[in-house]
């Protein structure tokens, strides 16, 4: 790939003059994109209310209230802007929250103060909700509490939440199922979440909490009306329909910030095919596969 994230016959790979590839030149957005995210806003839009849905999934999104376009990108290494929250938010009619599967959340911010508990993302009624409380601690809902977890004010802060397990028997009384109760709600319930804060995870929680699953918008800077908005920068926020690994989401913070490191032993032949060595940075198993990818072990979605 070139130093955009796209293939060239000039310039297939990125290396240093040591000849070390550098995985921190693939762009974030086609990082992301190469996991298949089910929506991902990029907010490079530079005026109006319009977000677009960088896949192909059509999950546009509106802004509401106070949001700045075209502000100052969250990323190193990618000059698109990003929207600053100042008591708006954005929504989408993309209902995340209704499958009984693992889901992964991820996006970058950029907090102004932690007078007020500013919400990260959400739905419409309330029943998921992610937010940074007066103390900077990171919350969701009110039964898993990561105690000072975000880094403070004024600090650019790739977070990631992952419901990595999804089940219908961790509950207490009655055998524990939640899911499909009979009463014609549904609950997304209990399950485990690990917050992941730079591409680091700070710990796994249960939540105990059932999440109704019916048909609801979603909400990034805010819940429902606009309760508990986000103040500050928002940019590069994606939804999975999958539990990302830790690698997947390490990945994507080295992209995102220029530090991914270097693959030491990497060649690139006659043919122009690279050789891999030795491998750091937790990402092994590479191999180069069809159209001269790059294939990761860690990658791959199971």
């Amino acid at each position: 790939v070139g130093t955009d994230g796209t293939p060239s016959a000039t310039n297939r790979y990125v290396t240093d003059s040591d000849g070390r590839l550098d995985l921190s030149s693939v762009a974030y957005s086609v990082a992301v994109l190469a996991l298949n995210p089910a929506l991902y806003w990029r907010f490079t839009e530079t005026s109006g209310t319009a977000i677009d849905d960088s896949t192909a999934n059509n999950r546009d999104g509106t802004t509401s209230g106070t949001v700045t376009r075209n502000t100052t990108s969250l990323l190193t290494n990618d000059a698109d802007p990003s929207s600053d929250f100042a008591g708006g938010y954005a929504t989408s009619t993309y209902d995340a929250f209704t499958a009984n599967t693992p889901r992964t959340f991820v996006g970058w911010a950029n907090r102004d103060a932690h007078a007020t508990t500013d919400t990260l993302f959400g739905d419409e009624d309330g029943n998921a909700l992610l937010r940074l409380d007066t103390s900077q601690n990171v919350k969701f809902l009110t039964g898993a509490t990561w105690t000072t977890a975000w880094p403070g004010d004024s600090q650019i802060v790739m977070w990631a939440l992952v419901f990595q397990e999804i089940t219908d028997t961790w509950g207490s009384g009655g055998g524990g199922d939640t899911w499909g109760g009979g009463t014609g709600t549904d609950y997304w319930g209990p399950s485990v979440a690990s917050l992941y804060i730079n591409g680091s995870l700070v710990s796994t929680k249960y939540i105990a909490e059932s999440w109704s699953t019916s048909a609801t918008a979603l909400y990034l800077g805010a819940t429902g009306a606009g309760t508990d908005p986000f103040d500050g920068k928002m940019d590069e926020f994606a939804v999975f329909e999958y539990g990302l690994s830790a690698g997947q989401i390490q990945g994507l913070y080295a992209s995102g910030t220029g530090n991914g490191g270097m693959i030491p032993k990497a060649t690139v032949d006659a043919k122009g095919d690279l050789l891999l060595g030795l491998s750091d940075n937790n990402v092994d198993n590479l191999t180069v596969g069809a159209n001269d990818t790059i294939l990761m072990a860690d990658s791959a979605q199971t």
